[in-house]
């Protein structure tokens, strides 16, 4: 007896063991498909681990091809507006909301489940709380630039005939807070803090022989005329592009390079040099930089840096092809490579792959959905 419990235990020992060997070599052959081969690591990547998507697997929204319509994602939703009809689908393509509105030329600002909408160059603002319109206001002066912060705080930027800009900061119900007047200079772009205390935007003075552009930041709860608190002007002959708060810092974009600002001092975050194809900063609290790779002989290789804004560390992620165009929002990056479209976490990490047949006409990013617009139909891909 003994002996045939001895022989048992050897026996499901040997085939434990034989098993780990064969799943072993089963895993091996399957890695060196994937790495390797270009069909199985698409098979493996749709069928197995789910992250290689085609447009048939997705939910649509069909439209007629010559009609104007305007698209926008944010948080679980795809809005479109066509005829003064604003609609708002789910993220399985299914309609939840319909609202009339009054807009020519629609402007959009989204932060999760807000979405602003603006009439450009004319004076209509509607405030939209997941598939709720929350306020609606018609303005004294023209709407050139909207921003919304993920507490429902909103941001216009106006023109009239007596001031080059102007600037209102409204509360999550639409009562305006703050107002300030620039009468020789012009503001293109603004951001709050999320606590609503301080606002910043970009002011160019286009009166000299080059164009100068400077960051002023305002005390929201002061005065219009002792509101600002600090003013910061970009390095040599820098443009600055774009700004956003990231905690109680602005994380800025010039034509060369990102920085930080706080409290009147600024902090060289990254330069660009001649490989930098792209640079983004609407990624949550990262900074995203495509360049290049270095290693690359043909220039087809590329790779996505996403820079930690305080500490400067990188997360590169390396694709073996050419990057068109960047989109990001959030925590995900999509990198656009012709009739493929990359997803990428803020780690670094490659988490889906979207392919088509089609010639993608513009891609919507939100929180959790991406709308992949064409001419006659929207496709919404969840992440």
């Amino acid at each position: 007896k003994e002996n045939k419990v001895i022989l048992m235990k050897i026996s499901k020992k040997q085939v434990i063991r034989t098993i780990l060997i064969i799943l072993g070599i089963l895993l091996v052959i399957i890695l060196g498909l994937y790495v390797g081969d270009e069909k199985s690591r698409y098979w493996i990547e749709k069928n197995i681990l789910g992250t290689s998507i085609e447009e048939e697997d997705l939910p649509k929204i069909e439209y007629e091809q010559d009609k104007n319509i305007k698209v926008i994602a944010y948080q679980d939703y795809v809005a479109t507006i066509l005829e003064n009809q604003l609609k708002i689908y789910n993220k399985n393509g299914k309609l939840e909301t319909e609202i009339s509105i009054n807009v020519t030329n629609p402007i959009f600002a989204t932060n999760k489940k807000y979405l602003l909408i603006g009439d450009l160059e004319k004076n209509n603002l509607y405030m939209i709380y997941k598939n709720t319109l929350q306020w609606e206001k018609k303005l004294d002066d023209e709407i050139t630039s909207l921003t919304i912060t993920e507490n429902g705080a909103v941001g216009v930027i106006l023109t009239n005939k007596t001031y080059k800009s102007i600037i209102s900061v409204y509360n999550i119900t639409g009562t305006e807070v703050f107002k300030i007047y620039l009468s020789t200079t012009h503001a293109n772009k603004m951001t709050i803090s999320n606590d609503m205390k301080f606002m910043s935007f970009i002011e160019f003075n286009f009166s000299g022989t080059t164009t100068e552009s400077k960051v002023k930041t305002v005390d929201v709860s002061n005065s219009a005329t002792d509101a600002i608190i600090h003013t910061y002007l970009p390095e040599n002959d820098e443009v600055i592009v774009n700004i956003k708060y990231y905690k109680d810092k602005l994380i800025v974009l010039t034509d060369n390079a990102a920085y930080l600002y706080q409290n009147g001092n600024k902090n060289e975050i990254y330069r660009f040099n001649d490989r930098t194809k792209f640079a983004d900063i609407n990624l949550d609290g990262k900074i995203c930089v495509v360049e290049e790779s270095q290693k690359s002989i043909m220039n087809n290789d590329f790779e996505i840096k996403i820079i930690d804004p305080e500490t400067k560390k990188e997360n590169i992620n390396q694709l073996k092809s050419t990057i068109k165009n960047i989109n990001c929002y959030g925590d995900i990056i999509i990198a656009e490579t012709g009739n493929e479209a990359k997803i990428i976490n803020k780690l670094g990490w490659l988490i889906k792959t979207f392919k088509t047949s089609r010639n993608i006409k513009q891609i919507s990013m939100a929180q959790n959905v991406v709308a992949i617009i064409y001419k006659s139909k929207i496709e919404i891909l969840s992440i």
